[in-house]
């Protein structure tokens, strides 16, 4: 607020002069600063504002507009009641588009209940409704229905096909008729998805399958042969996870890296995974709900964090299918070697004969004492990390991948820019004596493998591989750990990890706090917040931590990021489209920067 009440100070000074000479310069300075002004709801600031210009209705019009592309609802109800503010019918409906596709529930409903009369309120709830799910702006959208008295019409199923995915519309719409008002909630309506999609499909055969057959949206020609089986599952797959992203992560779909159709990919390679694994969406999503939380938004992300063997191998994926349903995630840690590991335990008499028959413990135990007979075939270029890449089930094909990103790291050794970092716990009191912060050396080869250690995605082969790259080959990126200490003959064990990078402006961001469970969620706090401290003495002026993907990071006692960081040289999606912050250093007052010192 202090910006706004410089600005404030300056137009008010022009009081002492007379008022035609500095009318223009006011209304500018006014347009300058209502940015600012309605970003913080500053209604009585904006009131004093109102009544010194005293502006014609026409341009407390347009203010209002601003109001409500900002989201200032308290400040759009006092032009309302103070100037009795009113819209033509297009400058009406234009505000209201805005305000539901941003996911304001409650400009929504102060704009529902003064509607125009030419518009009225049935009206306009009815294209609040529209432009929610064609927005997929799900908190908007489940509070208008939650309210009853909308009949879902031939007209809006035909006016939800504008939306980019026809089909998850088309679901949406159909399971909204078939639902009781008093159950149409955001849990509730992914109930109703989730039990029945696949009789959506049997009712309606002609749906096109999704991007991944190339059919959606497009005009097929007439010889186009019809979609197979197989493809008609995938498409059942891949529209329930878009259907389960647009009831759980909304924001999503406002992150840029959506726009670029980086979150697309991210559906069809697990969707893929999930198809090829598990074959129907009965048994992928059996799976999915037996061993997590529904209500999770990395629910997905975390049921598909396992390797698939090459398309072209043969492997027995029944016994690996029952052994998934029976242990959950644990059960696929090797999966990216199960052609090698059936090979090896069929020679050794320990392959199960059915996938009824199969002991888990046993099996697991089977794998464990047979992995020294495994071996990749490059394997003598690096023993140790050969050994490594076996203990987690990393295929042959991805070491393969990562000798070859080692061996540039050492033909052509990276000067890391970002600061080198080590915390003993001792220093933060007797809970954290045993453990220690570490920066991960950029020819440490477990730094392109975090994931594995972890249970996260930031490893080469996985969805996270352009993350793990960044921390190892670019100057403006860094992995960093909190780690058990070595003791005696034991080595040092990772528990957390966090892929860090240097953001626009001199700021800097751990992208995510990974960690092995939420028994490591207490490190956190004491270990990145004296991390950061020490990361702002290095010369950086604002230090957060990625929050989208995180429940624990969201629910913490920081304050969010405003604007979230962006880093200098990368452009994936992270997990940081929304950061909160960990330590700030605070300019000295009297001393504006330069674009600010202009400004004013």
């Amino acid at each position: 607020m202090a910006i706004t009440l410089a600005l404030v100070k300056k137009l008010h000074l022009s009081l002492e002069q007379p008022q035609t000479k500095f009318r223009d310069a006011e209304l500018e300075a006014l347009r300058d600063v209502q940015s600012v002004l309605f970003y913080h709801d500053a209604v009585s600031v904006t009131s004093q504002l109102m009544r010194h210009l005293q502006l014609p209705l026409a341009e407390l019009e347009e203010v209002f507009i601003n109001c409500c592309y900002f989201g200032a609802l308290n400040t759009a109800r006092m032009l309302r009641e103070q100037y009795s503010v009113t819209l033509d019918e297009y400058s009406y409906l234009s505000s209201l588009r805005q305000a539901t596709r941003s996911g304001n529930v409650m400009l929504t409903d102060f704009l529902i209940a003064n509607a125009p009369p030419e518009i009225g309120e049935a009206t306009a709830r009815k294209a609040a409704l529209a432009y929610a799910h064609s927005s997929y702006a799900f908190p908007c959208f489940n509070h208008i229905i939650a309210q009853g008295g909308i009949e879902i019409t031939a007209e809006d199923l035909e006016r939800a096909k504008d939306g980019p995915s026809i089909h998850s519309i088309q679901s949406i719409m159909l399971m909204l008729e078939e639902m009781e008002e008093n159950t149409r909630s955001t849990k509730s309506l992914w109930n109703e998805i989730y039990g029945g999609l696949a009789e959506i499909h049997r009712r309606n055969p002609d749906l096109q399958p999704s991007d991944r057959f190339q059919r959606h949206n497009m005009d097929l020609p007439a010889d186009t042969p019809p979609p197979t089986d197989a493809e008609r599952e995938f498409d059942r797959i891949y529209t329930l996870l878009r259907l389960r992203e647009f009831l759980l992560k909304p924001h999503i779909f406002f992150d840029p890296s959506f726009a670029r159709g980086e979150m697309r990919l991210a559906y069809e390679e697990q969707a893929t995974k999930l198809w090829k694994f598990f074959g129907t969406v009965q048994a992928a999503f059996s799976y999915i709900e037996r061993w997590f939380d529904q209500t999770d938004p990395q629910a997905i992300h975390d049921a598909c964090l396992f390797d698939l063997p090459d398309d072209d191998q043969v492997w027995d994926v029944a016994v690996w299918r029952a052994l998934a349903m029976k242990i959950g995630r644990k059960g696929l840690s090797y999966l990216g070697l199960a052609v090698e590991i059936e090979e090896v335990l069929r020679k050794e008499g320990a392959w199960p004969v059915s996938p009824q028959a199969l002991n888990p413990p046993a099996f697991l135990q089977s794998i464990t004492d047979n992995l020294i007979k495994l071996d990749y075939p490059r394997a003598g270029e690096n023993p140790e990390f050969a050994m490594f890449c076996l203990e987690h089930g990393v295929s042959a094909k991805v070491f393969d991948e990562c000798l070859d990103i080692l061996k540039r790291l050492k033909d052509s050794p990276v000067e890391s820019k970002c600061p080198q970092l080590t915390i003993d716990g001792a220093t933060l009191g007797p809970d954290f004596a045993g453990y220690e912060f570490v920066t991960i050396d950029k020819t440490d080869f477990r730094g392109l493998l975090l994931g594995k250690i972890v249970n996260c995605c930031q490893s080469i082969g996985s969805a996270g591989a352009r993350c793990a790259l960044h921390g190892m080959e670019s100057p403006y990126g860094q992995h960093y750990v909190i780690q058990r200490k070595a003791k005696g003959t034991h080595p040092a064990e990772i528990v957390a990890a966090s892929w860090g990078w240097i953001g626009e402006g001199k700021s800097f961001t751990f992208d995510s706090f990974e960690r092995l469970s939420a028994d490591y969620n207490p490190l956190f706090l004491p270990f990145y917040q004296e991390a950061a401290k020490q990361i702002t003495q290095h010369g950086f002026s604002r230090v957060t931590v990625g929050s989208a993907g995180s429940h624990f990071i969201r629910g913490l006692e920081l304050n969010p990021a405003d604007p979230p960081a962006k880093p200098v040289d990368h452009d994936g999606y992270p997990d940081s489209s929304t950061q909160m912050v960990l330590a700030e250093k605070l300019r000295r007052r009297g001393k504006p920067d330069e674009a600010m010192r202009e400004r004013l």
